[in-house]
């Protein structure tokens, strides 16, 4: 299959000469979902099916270390997204940047299309749904660290107003002033941001957030006052990209204050579903993160899939971050003796002992248990 995607740009980004070059006919585009449009509707190639011009093959999905400073995209999920210009920064969004572990984020090849698409198109937000830790917010901000994009995650919970996420009138020296929300800030500013826990957030929020995530992309500021009119509309960044995360409202595992998102708001989302990742992935990244004993970490996965099979009997899972957690304690102490500590207060009483007593029976190394075999 031949490598169709060529490029004549500069160091990439928005405001920049940036282009991509499609190798069959010599036609330049701007970014790289117009490309993918050009190539699959012009010469009939799906897009997954070439490799980039730095010889990735984009319908081999998995871990995608595409990413380099010199290149000008990136590639998420087999799209590609120009990079942000870092002479656009300014201390407000430098403030904002973050970066990424040692390790690529493992994408799901079933699920990496359609999140690409969304992220490069902003066609529409992603719903991200999962059991606790997952990766869903680390997959949003793994994407913003690559881009080099300003990230911004919002937890929402019973305690975050309206007022908090779209901004309020406050009295400074005697006069009324208007001081925008984080929401309000981000949107203006084209960051990319998490709304974490969408579904326990309040009514007046959810609300809040209809016009945003409506076709036509607008922020009703409602009580800001502008000449001739009582509100003001803000028309979000063209960089602005949202995704909102949620665990399950029905399984094994009961999560405190999950509710039903209203069908009107959830129709505005594209709901996807978000797996932990296969287990040899999964190895490989907490001992690159955590430097444990290989394996130590390939007993706690094997331990983690065990409870995962069994959520239904345990009303419980083994997240990847827990997996972390006694990776790391395995640096200092025996993993049994961690988990007879925290265990109790991370998981019910029932499956606690279960998983405790699974844990004794991973004896193979000093490090999990304090016995040798």
């Amino acid at each position: 299959m031949p490598n169709l995607a060529g490029t004549s740009m500069s160091s990439s980004n928005k405001g920049s000469s940036t282009s991509v070059r499609c190798e069959v006919c010599g036609n330049s585009f701007s970014s790289g979902i117009e490309i993918h449009e050009h190539i699959l509707e012009a010469h009939s190639i799906h897009p997954f099916s070439y490799s980039n011009i730095y010889g990735v093959k984009l319908d081999t999905l998995g871990v995608y270390e595409s990413w380099s400073a010199d290149a000008a995209y990136v590639n998420i999920g087999g799209w590609l997204m120009s990079k942000w210009d870092e002479s656009s920064y300014d201390d407000v969004d430098r403030a904002q940047l973050t970066e990424w572990g040692k390790t690529p984020y493992v994408f799901d090849e079933a699920t990496a299309p359609i999140i690409g698409y969304h992220t490069v198109s902003g066609d529409k937000s992603p719903l991200l749904i999962g059991e606790t830790g997952t990766g869903k917010t680390s997959m949003v901000k793994y994407i913003a660290a690559m881009r080099g994009q300003p990230y911004c995650r919002i937890q929402l919970d019973g305690g975050t107003t309206a007022d908090q996420l779209l901004g309020k009138l406050i009295l400074v020296d005697g006069k009324t002033i208007w001081r925008d929300g984080i929401l309000t800030i981000a949107a203006k500013r084209g960051w990319m941001v998490t709304l974490d826990e969408i579904s326990a957030a309040r009514a007046d929020v959810l609300f809040a957030l209809y016009s945003l995530f409506d076709d036509d992309r607008r922020l009703i500021l409602t009580d800001k006052a502008e000449e001739g009119s009582n509100f003001e509309v803000v028309v979000p960044h063209a960089e602005f990209r949202a995704f909102s995360t949620t665990n399950p409202r029905y399984g094994a595992v009961v999560y405190t204050g999950v509710k039903e998102l209203n069908p009107a708001l959830k129709d505005r989302f594209e709901p996807i579903k978000i797996n932990y990742m296969p287990a040899d992935e999964e190895i490989d990244y907490v001992i690159s993160e955590t430097g444990a004993n290989p394996t130590v970490v390939s007993q706690l996965v094997d331990l983690a899939n065990h409870i995962r099979n069994d959520s239904d009997k345990l009303a419980t899972t083994f997240s990847t971050r827990l997996v972390m957690d006694y990776a790391k304690y395995s640096l200092h102490m025996t993993v049994y003796d961690a988990m007879k500590v925290t265990l109790p207060v991370k998981m019910n009483e029932n499956a606690a002992d279960a998983v405790l007593q699974m844990a004794a029976m991973q004896t193979g190394l000093s490090e999990f248990t304090g016995t040798v075999k």
